[in-house]
């Protein structure tokens, strides 16, 4: 285990400042280092399939209108002396 001077650290304390090995310790340093990784530290994840877009709900539509007016309402109103 190398810190981030490069020296290689070795024992239970390796990566974590508490002793137990779980690379959380005090100060929530790493237990591996960048360079230890290699390109299979993240596993391929599947592809999605895509968001298809739905029609729009009346409902929707309203609260959008609403939201919108309100904002211009509230832009106008602190634009007025």
């Amino acid at each position: 285990m190398s810190d981030r001077s490069g020296r290689r650290r070795d024992g239970p304390s390796a990566g974590d400042g508490d002793g137990d090995g779980d690379g959380e310790g005090e100060e929530g340093e790493w237990r591996f280092g960048l360079d230890e990784v290699g390109e299979d530290a993240e596993p391929e994840r599947e592809p999605r399939e895509p968001l298809e877009p739905e029609s729009v709900s009346v409902e929707n539509a309203f609260f959008v209108l609403v939201g919108a007016l309100a904002t211009v309402l509230l832009f106008w109103a602190l634009a007025m002396p």
